[in-house]
Protein backbone atom coordinates (compact mmCIF):
# COMPACT_ATOMS: atom_id res chain seq x y z
CA UNK A 1 0.00 0.00 0.00
CA UNK A 2 1.20 3.33 -0.97
CA UNK A 3 2.87 5.50 2.01
CA UNK A 4 0.91 8.43 0.44
CA UNK A 5 -2.63 7.65 -0.32
CA UNK A 6 -3.42 8.00 -4.11
CA UNK A 7 -6.65 8.93 -5.91
CA UNK A 8 -8.08 5.29 -7.23
CA UNK A 9 -6.07 3.88 -4.26
CA UNK A 10 -8.07 0.57 -3.20
CA UNK A 11 -8.29 0.20 0.58
CA UNK A 12 -10.10 -1.82 3.06
CA UNK A 13 -11.02 -0.94 6.98
CA UNK A 14 -12.00 -3.65 9.12
CA UNK A 15 -12.58 -6.06 5.98
CA UNK A 16 -15.11 -3.06 4.05
CA UNK A 17 -13.60 -2.55 1.10
CA UNK A 18 -13.34 0.94 -0.57
CA UNK A 19 -11.78 3.30 -3.22
CA UNK A 20 -9.79 6.55 -2.27
CA UNK A 21 -11.18 9.20 -4.24
CA UNK A 22 -9.92 12.27 -2.85
CA UNK A 23 -6.99 13.12 -0.84
CA UNK A 24 -6.93 16.95 0.84
CA UNK A 25 -8.11 19.22 3.44
CA UNK A 26 -12.23 19.85 4.02
CA UNK A 27 -13.93 23.31 5.11
CA UNK A 28 -14.17 23.34 8.87
CA UNK A 29 -12.36 20.67 9.89
CA UNK A 30 -8.36 20.72 10.48
CA UNK A 31 -5.52 17.98 8.88
CA UNK A 32 -6.08 16.03 5.86
CA UNK A 33 -8.89 13.63 5.10
CA UNK A 34 -9.26 10.84 2.46
CA UNK A 35 -12.57 11.01 0.91
CA UNK A 36 -13.13 7.13 0.13
CA UNK A 37 -16.36 5.46 -1.75
CA UNK A 38 -17.02 2.60 -0.17
CA UNK A 39 -18.39 -0.52 -1.62
CA UNK A 40 -20.65 -1.18 0.39
CA UNK A 41 -22.65 1.77 -0.07
CA UNK A 42 -24.56 1.45 3.22
CA UNK A 43 -21.34 2.34 4.82
CA UNK A 44 -20.99 5.94 3.91
CA UNK A 45 -22.53 9.02 4.80
CA UNK A 46 -22.72 11.16 1.50
CA UNK A 47 -21.96 11.25 -2.06
CA UNK A 48 -18.80 13.41 -2.07
CA UNK A 49 -20.39 16.50 -1.17
CA UNK A 50 -20.33 18.05 2.20
CA UNK A 51 -21.80 21.13 3.60
CA UNK A 52 -22.42 22.19 0.14
CA UNK A 53 -19.29 21.90 -0.85
CA UNK A 54 -18.25 18.84 -3.43
CA UNK A 55 -15.23 16.73 -3.15
CA UNK A 56 -15.01 14.40 -5.42
CA UNK A 57 -17.87 11.75 -7.34
CA UNK A 58 -18.32 8.59 -6.88
CA UNK A 59 -19.13 5.94 -9.54
CA UNK A 60 -22.01 4.33 -7.15
CA UNK A 61 -25.62 6.02 -7.84
CA UNK A 62 -26.27 5.50 -4.26
CA UNK A 63 -26.59 9.02 -2.57
CA UNK A 64 -24.89 7.59 0.52
CA UNK A 65 -21.64 6.20 -0.54
CA UNK A 66 -18.88 8.01 0.13
CA UNK A 67 -17.07 9.33 3.85
CA UNK A 68 -13.96 11.24 4.86
CA UNK A 69 -11.77 8.78 6.96
CA UNK A 70 -8.18 9.95 8.52
CA UNK A 71 -5.23 9.04 6.65
CA UNK A 72 -3.64 8.02 9.95
CA UNK A 73 -6.50 5.25 10.67
CA UNK A 74 -5.12 1.78 10.10
CA UNK A 75 -5.94 0.03 6.82
CA UNK A 76 -6.23 -3.60 6.41
CA UNK A 77 -2.90 -5.62 4.78
CA UNK A 78 -3.49 -5.96 0.83
CA UNK A 79 -3.07 -9.97 0.48
CA UNK A 80 -1.17 -11.80 -2.75
CA UNK A 81 -3.22 -14.77 -3.98
CA UNK A 82 -0.97 -17.25 -2.17
CA UNK A 83 -1.17 -15.24 1.28
CA UNK A 84 -5.18 -15.30 0.67
CA UNK A 85 -4.98 -19.17 0.14
CA UNK A 86 -3.06 -20.32 2.90
CA UNK A 87 -4.60 -18.08 4.93
CA UNK A 88 -8.06 -19.16 4.44
CA UNK A 89 -7.37 -22.78 3.56
CA UNK A 90 -4.09 -24.08 5.30
CA UNK A 91 -4.35 -22.06 8.24
CA UNK A 92 -3.67 -23.87 11.63
CA UNK A 93 -6.78 -23.21 13.59
CA UNK A 94 -4.94 -23.47 16.76
CA UNK A 95 -3.49 -20.15 15.49
CA UNK A 96 -6.79 -18.61 15.50
CA UNK A 97 -7.38 -15.88 17.50
CA UNK A 98 -10.90 -15.40 17.03
CA UNK A 99 -12.79 -16.57 19.84
CA UNK A 100 -14.67 -19.66 18.70
CA UNK A 101 -18.42 -19.38 18.37
CA UNK A 102 -20.59 -22.96 19.72
CA UNK A 103 -23.06 -24.01 17.04
CA UNK A 104 -26.57 -24.73 18.45
CA UNK A 105 -29.86 -26.37 17.34
CA UNK A 106 -32.93 -25.73 18.95
CA UNK A 107 -30.72 -24.71 22.11
CA UNK A 108 -27.85 -27.95 21.92
CA UNK A 109 -24.42 -26.97 21.63
CA UNK A 110 -24.08 -29.45 17.89
CA UNK A 111 -20.72 -31.29 18.37
CA UNK A 112 -18.15 -31.08 15.45
CA UNK A 113 -17.74 -34.27 14.14
CA UNK A 114 -15.63 -34.06 11.02
CA UNK A 115 -14.33 -30.46 10.85
CA UNK A 116 -11.00 -31.27 11.22
CA UNK A 117 -11.07 -34.12 8.40
CA UNK A 118 -12.63 -31.07 6.11
CA UNK A 119 -9.42 -28.65 7.65
CA UNK A 120 -7.38 -31.32 6.84
CA UNK A 121 -8.59 -32.29 3.60
CA UNK A 122 -8.65 -28.18 2.74
CA UNK A 123 -5.04 -27.63 3.59
CA UNK A 124 -4.10 -29.99 0.48
CA UNK A 125 -3.71 -26.84 -1.91
CA UNK A 126 -2.43 -29.17 -4.78
CA UNK A 127 -5.76 -30.74 -4.46
CA UNK A 128 -8.00 -28.42 -4.33
CA UNK A 129 -10.81 -27.68 -7.37
CA UNK A 130 -12.80 -25.14 -5.96
CA UNK A 131 -11.21 -21.34 -4.61
CA UNK A 132 -13.32 -18.90 -2.96
CA UNK A 133 -11.10 -15.89 -2.30
CA UNK A 134 -13.95 -13.49 -2.18
CA UNK A 135 -13.30 -10.45 0.79
CA UNK A 136 -10.17 -11.17 1.54
CA UNK A 137 -8.28 -8.07 1.18
CA UNK A 138 -6.51 -9.47 -2.24
CA UNK A 139 -4.52 -7.02 -4.44
CA UNK A 140 -1.25 -8.75 -5.89
CA UNK A 141 -1.04 -11.87 -7.98
CA UNK A 142 2.71 -12.01 -6.18
CA UNK A 143 5.10 -10.99 -4.00
CA UNK A 144 8.28 -12.53 -4.03
CA UNK A 145 9.10 -10.98 -0.50
CA UNK A 146 6.16 -13.46 1.02
CA UNK A 147 5.57 -15.96 -1.55
CA UNK A 148 9.29 -16.95 -1.70
CA UNK A 149 9.79 -19.15 -4.35
CA UNK A 150 6.53 -20.37 -4.67
CA UNK A 151 4.24 -20.33 -7.88
CA UNK A 152 0.30 -20.17 -8.06
CA UNK A 153 0.76 -23.13 -10.91
CA UNK A 154 2.85 -25.07 -8.12
CA UNK A 155 0.54 -24.67 -5.35
CA UNK A 156 -2.77 -25.19 -6.84
CA UNK A 157 -2.82 -26.74 -9.97
CA UNK A 158 -5.87 -28.29 -10.07
CA UNK A 159 -8.49 -25.59 -9.61
CA UNK A 160 -11.16 -25.32 -11.79
CA UNK A 161 -13.72 -22.32 -10.37
CA UNK A 162 -12.18 -19.73 -8.81
CA UNK A 163 -13.98 -16.71 -6.51
CA UNK A 164 -11.71 -13.57 -6.30
CA UNK A 165 -15.18 -11.01 -5.72
CA UNK A 166 -14.87 -8.37 -3.35
CA UNK A 167 -10.66 -7.84 -2.96
CA UNK A 168 -8.36 -4.89 -3.62
CA UNK A 169 -8.27 -5.11 -7.20
CA UNK A 170 -7.47 -1.49 -8.86
CA UNK A 171 -6.75 -2.89 -12.30
CA UNK A 172 -7.41 -6.42 -14.53
CA UNK A 173 -4.08 -7.22 -14.32
CA UNK A 174 -3.56 -9.43 -11.70
CA UNK A 175 -6.33 -10.96 -12.34
CA UNK A 176 -4.73 -12.30 -15.51
CA UNK A 177 -1.83 -12.99 -13.97
CA UNK A 178 -3.45 -15.52 -11.46
CA UNK A 179 -5.67 -17.31 -14.30
CA UNK A 180 -3.05 -17.53 -16.60
CA UNK A 181 -0.88 -20.18 -13.58
CA UNK A 182 -4.54 -22.05 -13.32
CA UNK A 183 -4.61 -24.08 -16.96
CA UNK A 184 -7.43 -25.73 -15.50
CA UNK A 185 -9.92 -23.28 -14.66
CA UNK A 186 -13.15 -23.10 -16.20
CA UNK A 187 -15.26 -20.35 -13.86
CA UNK A 188 -13.98 -17.22 -13.11
CA UNK A 189 -15.97 -14.68 -10.42
CA UNK A 190 -14.66 -11.50 -10.04
CA UNK A 191 -18.01 -9.38 -8.66
CA UNK A 192 -17.81 -6.58 -6.41
CA UNK A 193 -14.52 -5.62 -7.46
CA UNK A 194 -13.78 -1.69 -8.57
CA UNK A 195 -11.27 -1.81 -11.66
CA UNK A 196 -10.35 0.91 -13.75
CA UNK A 197 -8.22 1.39 -16.61
CA UNK A 198 -9.99 -1.19 -18.41
CA UNK A 199 -9.46 0.02 -22.05
CA UNK A 200 -5.67 1.09 -21.28
CA UNK A 201 -4.47 -1.87 -19.39
CA UNK A 202 -1.65 -3.01 -20.49
CA UNK A 203 -1.53 -6.69 -19.03
CA UNK A 204 -5.11 -7.21 -19.73
CA UNK A 205 -4.38 -6.77 -23.84
CA UNK A 206 -1.34 -8.73 -23.41
CA UNK A 207 -3.48 -11.81 -21.56
CA UNK A 208 -2.99 -14.71 -24.17
CA UNK A 209 -3.89 -17.49 -23.25
CA UNK A 210 -4.43 -16.54 -19.90
CA UNK A 211 -8.48 -17.08 -20.19
CA UNK A 212 -8.21 -19.90 -22.50
CA UNK A 213 -10.39 -22.56 -21.07
CA UNK A 214 -12.73 -20.43 -19.15
CA UNK A 215 -16.32 -20.58 -20.01
CA UNK A 216 -17.97 -18.97 -17.48
CA UNK A 217 -17.11 -14.99 -16.24
CA UNK A 218 -18.84 -13.02 -13.42
CA UNK A 219 -18.30 -9.01 -13.46
CA UNK A 220 -21.36 -8.81 -10.95
CA UNK A 221 -21.31 -5.19 -9.16
CA UNK A 222 -18.08 -3.95 -10.70
CA UNK A 223 -20.18 -1.21 -11.98
CA UNK A 224 -18.05 -0.98 -14.84
CA UNK A 225 -19.89 0.14 -18.36
CA UNK A 226 -21.40 -2.28 -20.69
CA UNK A 227 -18.55 -1.28 -23.23
CA UNK A 228 -16.25 -1.98 -20.28
CA UNK A 229 -17.91 -5.35 -19.37
CA UNK A 230 -17.42 -6.58 -23.54
CA UNK A 231 -13.59 -5.43 -23.52
CA UNK A 232 -12.87 -7.80 -20.70
CA UNK A 233 -15.12 -10.87 -22.18
CA UNK A 234 -13.64 -10.63 -25.27
CA UNK A 235 -10.15 -11.96 -23.76
CA UNK A 236 -11.73 -14.73 -23.04
CA UNK A 237 -11.86 -16.79 -26.11
CA UNK A 238 -14.26 -20.09 -25.26
CA UNK A 239 -16.83 -17.60 -23.00
CA UNK A 240 -20.23 -19.42 -22.81
CA UNK A 241 -21.49 -17.14 -19.65
CA UNK A 242 -21.57 -13.96 -18.85
CA UNK A 243 -22.63 -12.25 -15.80
CA UNK A 244 -23.02 -8.74 -15.54
CA UNK A 245 -25.93 -8.33 -13.12
CA UNK A 246 -26.54 -5.11 -10.50
CA UNK A 247 -23.56 -2.69 -12.97
CA UNK A 248 -26.33 0.45 -13.34
CA UNK A 249 -26.03 -0.28 -17.20
CA UNK A 250 -28.87 1.79 -18.89
CA UNK A 251 -28.13 0.26 -23.09
CA UNK A 252 -26.86 -2.44 -24.64
CA UNK A 253 -24.88 -0.53 -27.15
CA UNK A 254 -22.79 -2.35 -29.13
CA UNK A 255 -21.61 -6.00 -29.22
CA UNK A 256 -17.61 -6.16 -30.43
CA UNK A 257 -16.43 -8.34 -32.91
CA UNK A 258 -15.49 -11.23 -30.71
CA UNK A 259 -15.63 -14.72 -29.94
CA UNK A 260 -17.92 -14.64 -27.18
CA UNK A 261 -20.47 -12.76 -29.31
CA UNK A 262 -20.86 -15.90 -31.55
CA UNK A 263 -20.67 -18.68 -28.79
CA UNK A 264 -22.23 -16.62 -25.79
CA UNK A 265 -25.32 -19.23 -24.67
CA UNK A 266 -26.25 -17.48 -21.25
CA UNK A 267 -26.36 -13.16 -20.82
CA UNK A 268 -26.96 -12.53 -17.09
CA UNK A 269 -27.83 -8.57 -17.14
CA UNK A 270 -30.05 -8.80 -13.79
CA UNK A 271 -30.40 -5.71 -11.42
CA UNK A 272 -29.67 -3.14 -14.16
CA UNK A 273 -31.11 0.20 -15.07
CA UNK A 274 -32.24 -1.25 -18.61
CA UNK A 275 -35.22 0.78 -19.61
CA UNK A 276 -37.47 0.57 -22.88
CA UNK A 277 -34.93 0.22 -25.71
CA UNK A 278 -33.27 2.52 -28.20
CA UNK A 279 -32.96 2.94 -32.01
CA UNK A 280 -29.41 1.19 -31.24
CA UNK A 281 -30.70 -1.99 -28.52
CA UNK A 282 -31.01 -4.34 -27.34
CA UNK A 283 -27.96 -5.50 -29.31
CA UNK A 284 -28.38 -8.93 -27.39
CA UNK A 285 -30.65 -9.90 -30.46
CA UNK A 286 -27.30 -10.11 -32.87
CA UNK A 287 -25.91 -12.95 -30.26
CA UNK A 288 -26.91 -16.23 -32.80
CA UNK A 289 -26.05 -18.74 -29.97
CA UNK A 290 -27.74 -16.95 -26.81
CA UNK A 291 -30.11 -19.73 -25.17
CA UNK A 292 -30.71 -18.25 -21.99
CA UNK A 293 -31.36 -14.43 -21.51
CA UNK A 294 -32.25 -13.05 -17.82
CA UNK A 295 -33.46 -9.27 -17.91
CA UNK A 296 -34.58 -9.50 -14.13
CA UNK A 297 -35.21 -6.05 -12.38
CA UNK A 298 -34.77 -3.72 -14.91
CA UNK A 299 -37.13 -1.02 -16.28
CA UNK A 300 -38.49 -2.73 -19.57
CA UNK A 301 -41.86 -1.58 -20.49
CA UNK A 302 -41.84 -2.28 -24.31
CA UNK A 303 -39.88 -4.04 -26.77
CA UNK A 304 -38.72 -1.43 -28.79
CA UNK A 305 -40.30 2.35 -29.26
CA UNK A 306 -43.23 3.28 -31.50
CA UNK A 307 -40.92 3.96 -34.76
CA UNK A 308 -38.68 1.46 -35.10
CA UNK A 309 -39.22 -2.12 -35.43
CA UNK A 310 -38.77 -4.91 -33.09
CA UNK A 311 -35.68 -6.65 -33.24
CA UNK A 312 -35.84 -10.27 -33.99
CA UNK A 313 -33.97 -12.68 -31.89
CA UNK A 314 -32.04 -16.15 -33.08
CA UNK A 315 -34.73 -18.97 -32.97
CA UNK A 316 -31.77 -20.30 -30.41
CA UNK A 317 -33.06 -17.88 -27.76
CA UNK A 318 -35.23 -20.21 -25.47
CA UNK A 319 -35.54 -18.93 -22.05
CA UNK A 320 -36.31 -15.50 -21.63
CA UNK A 321 -36.67 -13.88 -17.50
CA UNK A 322 -38.60 -10.23 -17.25
CA UNK A 323 -39.47 -10.60 -13.87
CA UNK A 324 -39.66 -7.13 -11.99
CA UNK A 325 -39.94 -5.06 -14.76
CA UNK A 326 -42.27 -2.72 -15.57
CA UNK A 327 -44.15 -4.42 -18.15
CA UNK A 328 -47.69 -3.29 -18.07
CA UNK A 329 -49.60 -4.59 -21.10
CA UNK A 330 -50.20 -7.48 -22.87
CA UNK A 331 -49.65 -6.33 -26.55
CA UNK A 332 -45.82 -7.18 -25.13
CA UNK A 333 -46.71 -10.72 -24.76
CA UNK A 334 -48.38 -10.76 -27.61
CA UNK A 335 -45.90 -9.89 -29.76
CA UNK A 336 -43.32 -12.28 -28.23
CA UNK A 337 -43.62 -14.82 -30.26
CA UNK A 338 -42.79 -12.50 -33.19
CA UNK A 339 -39.33 -11.03 -31.80
CA UNK A 340 -38.16 -14.62 -30.19
CA UNK A 341 -39.54 -17.25 -32.27
CA UNK A 342 -37.88 -20.03 -30.09
CA UNK A 343 -39.02 -18.86 -26.90
CA UNK A 344 -40.25 -21.82 -24.76
CA UNK A 345 -40.32 -20.47 -21.48
CA UNK A 346 -40.74 -17.07 -19.96
CA UNK A 347 -40.90 -15.17 -16.44
CA UNK A 348 -42.87 -12.74 -16.12
CA UNK A 349 -43.41 -12.60 -12.09
CA UNK A 350 -43.97 -8.96 -9.98
CA UNK A 351 -45.01 -7.17 -13.24
CA UNK A 352 -47.77 -4.89 -13.38
CA UNK A 353 -49.81 -6.84 -16.02
CA UNK A 354 -51.82 -8.05 -12.99
CA UNK A 355 -52.23 -7.49 -9.10
CA UNK A 356 -52.99 -10.97 -8.43
CA UNK A 357 -50.70 -12.71 -5.85
CA UNK A 358 -51.83 -16.29 -6.96
CA UNK A 359 -49.43 -15.38 -9.92
CA UNK A 360 -46.44 -14.74 -8.25
CA UNK A 361 -43.73 -17.39 -7.89
CA UNK A 362 -44.75 -18.60 -11.69
CA UNK A 363 -42.88 -19.36 -14.99
CA UNK A 364 -45.31 -18.54 -17.51
CA UNK A 365 -45.24 -20.05 -20.90
CA UNK A 366 -45.38 -18.58 -23.83
CA UNK A 367 -48.10 -17.12 -25.42
CA UNK A 368 -50.69 -19.75 -27.36
CA UNK A 369 -50.27 -17.76 -30.56
CA UNK A 370 -46.67 -18.67 -31.41
CA UNK A 371 -46.12 -20.55 -34.28
CA UNK A 372 -44.31 -23.32 -31.91
CA UNK A 373 -46.88 -25.74 -30.05
CA UNK A 374 -44.64 -25.58 -26.95
CA UNK A 375 -45.62 -29.10 -25.95
CA UNK A 376 -42.76 -30.38 -24.46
Amino acid sequence: MAINPQIGERRSYDGVPCTVRYVGEVAGTSGSWLGVEWDDPSRGKHDGQHKGVRYFSCTSQSPNAASFVRPTRAADTPQTFLSALNFKYARDPTEDQTPSRQIKFSGKIAEEVGFEKIRRQQAQLDELQFVILDGVQLALATDPARDGDQSISQVCPKVRELDLSRNLFERFGPVVQICSELKLLRSLKVNGNRFRGVFDDKVLESAGDAFVGITELALEDTLLSWEEICHIASKFPSLTTLHAGSNQISAITSIPDAPFATQLVSLHLELNDLSPPSRHSPRSASIPTLHNLLLKGNYISTISPPSSPPPIFSPNLHYLDLSYNAIASWSFIDALPTTIPGLTSLRLTHNPLSSDPDLEDTTTPPPTTSPNSFED
